[in-house]
């Protein structure tokens, strides 16, 4: 039994790592869609003591799942966007 009460700990250690970890990187997430300023801008903005003068806007939840249903958000399938060249910043030849 003092071996399982070892592991158990162990165990519990690492539960709570991997908790914490995740969960710091759902809220930089979060922050990122709500603010439209990623981490290394927000970093390098407020070293510059710049970052009240931001100008983003928050990014719209159809740019990052697309026009479909609410479903098909959690399944691993390519979102549908209204205007592919404007979400992705660029446009292919192929599209052009």
């Amino acid at each position: 039994p003092n071996g399982l009460v070892q592991l158990v700990r162990v165990m519990t250690v690492l539960c709570i790592g991997a908790l914490i970890f995740t969960s710091n990187m759902i809220v930089s997430v979060v922050w990122g869609v709500m603010t439209g300023l990623g981490t290394i801008d927000r970093l390098k903005r407020e070293q510059s003591g710049m970052l009240e003068q931001s100008d983003e806007k928050p990014i719209q939840w159809r740019d990052i799942f697309g026009i479909g249903p609410y479903f098909t958000w959690m399944l691993p399938m390519d979102p549908l966007f209204n205007d592919y060249d404007r979400i992705m910043g660029y446009s292919t030849t192929q599209r052009l």
